[in-house]
């Protein structure tokens, strides 16, 4: 699509970073309707707004990435489980 934008894919996470937002949102234009419509599996996909990320820290497969360093973000346990679910957010 565009040999200065990197992508990177996890499961359901998707980071697209480039030095321009001009170039990221051509993108993500891009593979947001290539996932709704289908293009890539036999499922629609779609990516949820509110998780866009458009400012330092971006947050990403437990990282904190700004435009100078990439660390690790803080962790939080939770010892008040109760549900499965309470461990897995």
């Amino acid at each position: 699509i565009n040999p200065d934008v990197i992508i990177f894919h996890y499961m359901d996470d998707i980071l697209i970073c480039s030095k321009f937002e001009s170039d990221v949102k051509k993108v993500l234009k891009i593979t947001t309707e290539t996932l709704s419509s289908g293009g890539l599996s036999t499922f629609q996909m779609q990516i949820s707004e509110e998780k866009i990320q458009w400012q330092a820290p971006w947050r990403y497969l437990g990282w904190k990435i700004t435009a100078k360093t990439i660390v690790p973000q803080k962790i939080y346990i939770n010892h008040d489980v109760k549900m499965l679910n309470d461990l897995q957010k």
